[in-house]
């Protein structure tokens, strides 16, 4: 657990802020999304307990479903904790399905993992065949990868 939270430190990503939701529990927290309380100002506390392993990934599944908004920042760290398999992959197909759009700098870490191949391409794909929402400079990154499905993607949607 250290050395992730040494990496998430490298990254400008406090690993103190999982402290913030000290004592209270993942079934809490279950309750709370349920309720549809406003728990948006904990999204990078909670991204956060799940990478390092003291909460299920079930939370972000729920976050997603029910509608929650998530900081630029939790929206990164879980791009990251995707693309470290820390979370599972199948919350993309939670992401794209909810029609949830994850912040730009996000969408720019799953293109780079995917290039990279650290995240399966079938799951980039899936973003791409069901209308996922990019911005125009994203979809200049994704044309950059030189990725030939990626690069098809691109030029189905500029003509």
């Amino acid at each position: 657990m250290s050395a992730l939270r040494e990496k998430l430190g490298k990254k400008g990503i406090s690993p103190l802020a999982a402290v913030a939701l000290e004592g209270i529990s993942e079934a809490d927290i279950k309750k709370a999304i349920e309720a549809k309380a406003d728990i948006s100002e904990y999204s990078l506390e909670l991204v956060m307990k799940v990478i390092l392993g003291e909460f299920s990934a079930d939370i972000l599944f729920s976050l997603i479903k029910n509608g929650y908004e998530l900081s630029s920042m939790a929206d990164c760290l879980m791009a990251i904790g995707i693309i470290i398999h820390k979370i599972p992959e199948d919350l993309i197909y939670t992401i794209v399905d909810n029609e949830y759009m994850l912040d730009g700098t996000a969408d720019s870490l799953l293109i780079m993992g995917t290039a990279e191949g650290r995240l399966s391409e079938k799951v980039f794909r899936y973003m791409l065949e069901n209308n996922y929402i990019f911005s125009d400079r994203v979809w200049e990154e994704i044309f950059e990868t030189g990725i030939d499905f990626m690069v098809d993607a691109y030029m189905r949607r500029k003509h």
